[in-house]
């Protein structure tokens, strides 16, 4: 060979050009994916995040820390707020009627304040309050004629009024409506054998009227087809309401939901009150929400704003040692009693009723 180096420099790169593509081989055999950059294609676990970037990783990460620290700051701003007080229960006993607070009197044992003389107003049955303030109305018992009297607190008869073509079939109770009409009724039944009931509407008469025929008559049974003397009636939100007068058991109440002419009204039974002695009267005050329920020995009262508190406890009892009186009325702030004698008391509510109630 011309030139012996040449021949092994050729040789030498031959060598090297061989065990370069050997590597090549091999390292292309053994090559794997990295984590990066392999696919995952396993689903996710159900309320487990999947994998994410790094770069998405950081501010998901910063929301829920922010999300947490607001979370942090309203539980604290709920412990060092003070606590909130519950509205207190609405108890229904004491929605059921508005309270009254009363004084602890000893019985009435008044001398009466005054006594009706003369004019024929002699068995003085029921009575009411007149247009004008210490002025009343007032009425015979059976037996006697249709006419009414009024009087003042000092036992003066003023007036006297015939109603034309009525009678006096037992009248016994008296009241003053809230339509200004006086209202009368006859519904007195001792023996308890009457089938049909009368109630007489009339307006109040002028002064110096003698004789008027405007009175209206109503007639009613009660609803449980039987017979109750009864000498009790009030008005109250627009309805009336009769207390029978019971010897040995506690007197009912019937309600008249309305009053028709020509036709007979029908007096719906309520149930029974939570008193006992025979009742003579009833009067009820709706500027004192008061009902008073007169006996012969006892004057209840009841607190009293609709229907379902009549059947309710009497909130207080004061007894009285008059001589058996029939009748009572409010008058403004005062509560008048009479008997059939024509002996008027006149007592102060503020004897029994306390004022800064």
């Amino acid at each position: 060979m011309k030139n012996p180096i040449s021949f092994f420099l050729l040789v030498a790169m031959l060598l090297w050009l061989n065990s370069c593509m050997s590597d090549q081989a091999s390292n292309k055999g053994n090559r794997v994916s990295t984590p990066a950059a392999q696919e995952n294609t396993n689903p996710p676990i159900a309320g487990k995040p999947t994998s994410a970037p790094a770069e998405e990783a950081k501010p998901q990460a910063a929301s829920e820390a922010k999300s947490v620290s607001a979370e942090a700051a309203k539980f604290t701003a709920r412990q060092d707020s003070p606590p909130q007080e519950k509205p207190p229960r609405k108890d229904s006993a004491a929605l059921a009627a508005p309270l009254l607070a009363f004084n602890d009197s000893p019985n009435l044992q008044d001398e009466p304040a005054a006594k009706i003389k003369g004019d024929g107003l002699d068995e003085l049955s029921g009575i009411a309050p007149a247009q004008h303030e210490g002025e009343y109305w007032g009425h015979n018992d059976r037996g006697n004629d249709a006419e009414i009297f009024r009087f003042d607190r000092f036992g003066k008869i003023l007036q006297k009024t015939v109603l034309k073509n009525e009678k006096n079939d037992d009248w016994e109770a008296m009241l003053r409506g809230g339509d200004g009409f006086l209202y009368i009724g006859g519904f007195g039944d001792n023996d308890e054998k009457k089938e049909r009931l009368h109630i007489y509407q009339l307006k109040e008469p002028e002064p110096g009227v003698k004789k008027t025929n405007e009175a209206r008559t109503y007639t009613f049974e009660y609803s449980d087809g039987k017979a109750h003397n009864c000498e009790a009636f009030f008005p109250l939100n627009g309805r009336f309401y009769l207390i029978t007068k019971e010897k040995k058991d506690q007197p009912i109440l019937f309600r008249l939901e309305s009053l028709k002419e020509q036709k007979t009204n029908t007096a719906e039974k309520i149930g029974k009150m939570e008193i006992y002695g025979e009742v003579t009267d009833a009067a009820y005050s709706p500027s004192h929400n008061l009902l008073a329920v007169l006996t012969y020995t006892d004057i209840f009262f009841f607190s009293v704003k609709e229907e379902k508190n009549l059947l309710n406890p009497p909130v207080h009892r004061i007894g009285i040692d008059y001589e058996r009186c029939e009748g009572l009325c409010f008058d403004k702030e005062n509560l008048v009693l009479c008997n059939e004698p024509g002996k008027l008391w006149i007592v102060p509510l503020s004897r029994f009723l306390k004022t800064n109630y």
